[in-house]
């Protein structure tokens, strides 16, 4: 009886150590996936707002695009000339270390930045040296929560498995602004190469409105 006691004892605290190891695994994105996600808005004066996405990543070709049923509140389709007043689509394409920004009611596109911008495609290990927050619950999922600062706190919230790249994206919040919520049920990794496409419209030659975000982000 004794030692059944001392094998149970000795086997939660493996499991324990093992969790914990897991836990100070930086996250890691796979090199393709897509998911759907909600994202919600809050801004001083402007108030609330939330749309619906979806997102995709190759990391193989360098290129990912972050599709808005509406842009108007998104800090790059939205502050960008007279798009601040339209509520409409709003597609960024990161494609040859160029984002775009592109309004697919009227087939419009600029370019926003580039690479020496900080505008290029996000590596999957974005997130080395993220701080480990907690062990929490997401959406009734049990996540591991993280903090990479940039300008302000960015908290990433992710599924608990083991291995990093057995997890799943559940929510990025952007302090203290912008918060998005994946789907888990949508991840995928394999998707329609179309929605990486550039549209026609999409040249590296036509910049965006001065009055942007984007002309803020070059000079900065």
């Amino acid at each position: 009886i004794i030692y059944l006691k001392m094998s149970k004892i000795i086997l939660v605290l493996a499991i324990a150590v093992m969790y914990c190891w897991a836990a100070n695994d930086d996250p890691l994105w796979n090199d393709r996936f897509m998911m759907k996600f909600t994202e919600n808005f809050t801004y001083p004066v402007l108030g609330t707002s939330t749309t619906n996405g979806e997102f995709y990543y190759d990391w193989t070709t360098k290129r990912y695009a972050v599709y808005r049923e509406n842009g108007q509140r998104d800090r790059y389709c939205g502050l960008n000339g007279l798009y601040f007043w339209y509520d409409t689509p709003c597609v960024q394409y990161v494609d040859s270390g160029n984002r775009y920004l592109y309004y697919p009611e009227y087939d419009d596109c600029c370019n926003c930045c580039q690479t020496q911008h900080g505008c290029d495609v996000l590596k999957p290990t974005w997130l080395e040296g993220a701080e480990f927050i907690e062990e929490t619950i997401f959406n009734g999922v049990e996540a591991f929560k993280w903090d990479k600062p940039g300008l302000q706190h960015n908290y990433y919230y992710e599924t608990s498995e083991f291995l990093p790249t057995d997890r799943v994206m559940l929510g990025i919040d952007q302090q203290p602004n912008d918060f998005q919520v994946f789907d888990p049920a949508t991840f995928a990794r394999d998707y329609d190469e179309a929605k990486l496409a550039l549209p026609a419209s999409c040249k590296p030659t036509k910049s965006c409105s001065l009055a942007s975000i984007c002309t803020a982000v070059k000079y900065a």
